[in-house]
């Protein structure tokens, strides 16, 4: 993959921006609030 002519508005590149901030937001969350942040993202990701 060339770099130069890469482009970071691609859809693969914001999947992985996406995906990259909400598993961030997920381990943040579990810091945070523990348990009850456990059984939120459980839901979500049930859901999904």
């Amino acid at each position: 993959m060339d770099s130069d002519d890469h482009d970071l508005t691609s859809t693969e590149d914001l999947d992985f921006i996406v995906s990259a901030a909400l598993l961030w937001a997920g381990v943040l969350l579990l810091a945070l609030y523990g348990d009850r942040a456990a059984l939120f993202l459980n839901s979500l990701f049930l859901n999904l």
